[in-house]
């Protein structure tokens, strides 16, 4: 019976190994996943802080950089679009719970300024137009 016992035990270690391996490595896999996503945002977040000028990738109109409140964005007033980082949403929604938040009218002055008409000026400052 002990000869039972110990080929059990020695089961269950093998079978604890094997799904603690296959833990592993399913963790490296995640942590390599987010590495990559944060690489991915890191370079998104250079490229909207060198734009200029370009195209939307929608139907090809004119884009700009829009610089609101210290929010780098990628306005196309033709199409009515606009493009931003995760971070701008995010720091944007957190504004938007803030009772006196003073980002907010600055975002409000862009999408009025943004509808009425868009100037063509490469980048777009609403701090220095309040």
């Amino acid at each position: 019976m002990s000869t039972t016992s110990s080929w059990d035990q020695l089961k269950k270690v093998r079978e604890e190994e094997y799904f603690l391996k296959e833990e592993r490595e399913k963790v490296a896999a995640l942590k390599a996943k987010r590495a990559k996503s944060l690489e991915f945002l890191t370079e998104t977040k250079e490229k909207m802080e060198t734009f200029e000028r370009g195209f939307s990738p929608l139907r090809g109109m004119s884009m700009f950089r829009a610089n609101i409140a210290g929010d780098l964005i990628l306005d196309c007033p033709e199409e009515g679009t606009v493009t931003m980082t995760y971070d701008v949403l995010q720091a944007l929604l957190k504004e938007a719970k803030k009772a006196d938040s003073e980002i907010l009218p600055k975002w409000e002055m862009f999408v009025e300024v943004a509808l009425d008409s868009h100037s063509d000026d490469t980048v777009v400052d609403i701090d220095e137009a309040i």
